[in-house]
Formats: structure tokens, C-alpha cells, sequence
């Protein structure tokens, strides 16, 4: 019994520790609709689970990623799309992510660069944000 009772106490600790890469996710946005030609350029600018640099988009095309994030268009680095596989029955089933790396700051030790993913259901519903800092590209 004692030895069953430090295993919960410590399985506790453990999972109220974990860190979780410091994921940060905003609800606000939960429902909001993003104009259709805008989540249409999202999809034009790479192909599914690509990674593109920022610099080979247009001004349109930064422009529009900075209005659906919310950021300064020239602090968009990176960016990359993709499709959920989540299983039938689960919150994220059918769902689409597009993800921008960019830079909040510029600091003495380098650039602090961040991430932030929006998942859209149905074309144009937000369903969740999630951001969280990253050193470097």
C-alpha cells in the first residue's frame, strides 16, 4: 500500500511538472472566421507539410499571413501548412493547421523567434491558436 501510495504522489509531481515546450494556446480567437481569399493564399504560398522562408512570398501574399496571424508582415520568417490526422470522433478531426515562424524581438544574443499555429475547421473557422518561443531558426 505504501509503495502504491508514493507511486501516485510522485506520478503527480511528474505530470504537474512537465513543461510542455512552454505551448501557450489562446481561445479568443475560438469561432472566428477568416476571410475565404486570405485562407486561399495560405494554401497557394507551399504545398501540404512543406516549409517555405518567408522572403520567396509577395507582398500580397505576407501581407495576408500578417492579417490572419495577426503580426507585422516583415516579421514573418517561415511558414508551413498541413492537415490534422486525428482520428475519427476527436476534436482536431478534419482539421487544417498553418504555422508561421517569426520574430517578436531582436535581442543582443540573436533573434528570438517564436511559432504560432492556428488550426481551421470547415475552410475558414478557427478552432485553436497555439504560439511558443523557439531560439534560432
Amino acid at each position: 500500500m505504501k509503495i502504491f501510495f508514493v507511486y501516485c504522489v510522485l506520478s503527480v509531481f511528474f505530470l504537474v511538472d512537465i513543461p510542455a515546450w512552454d505551448v501557450g494556446e489562446d481561445r479568443t480567437r475560438f469561432g472566428e472566421r477568416l476571410l475565404l481569399h486570405e485562407v486561399q493564399i495560405l494554401n497557394s504560398v507551399s504545398k501540404l507539410f512543406l516549409t517555405v522562408d518567408a522572403e520567396s512570398f509577395s507582398v500580397r501574399e505576407r501581407s495576408a499571413m500578417g492579417r490572419v496571424f495577426r503580426l507585422p508582415p516583415a516579421s514573418i520568417k517561415k511558414f508551413r501548412r498541413g492537415m490534422s490526422f486525428a482520428p475519427v470522433g476527436h476534436h482536431l478531426n478534419k482539421t487544417h493547421w498553418y504555422t508561421v515562424w517569426f520574430a517578436e524581438k531582436s535581442q543582443v544574443d540573436g533573434e528570438s523567434i517564436e511559432l504560432r499555429t492556428l488550426r481551421i475547421v470547415n475552410g475558414d473557422m478557427v478552432v485553436e491558436e497555439k504560439y511558443w518561443p523557439r531560439f534560432g531558426l
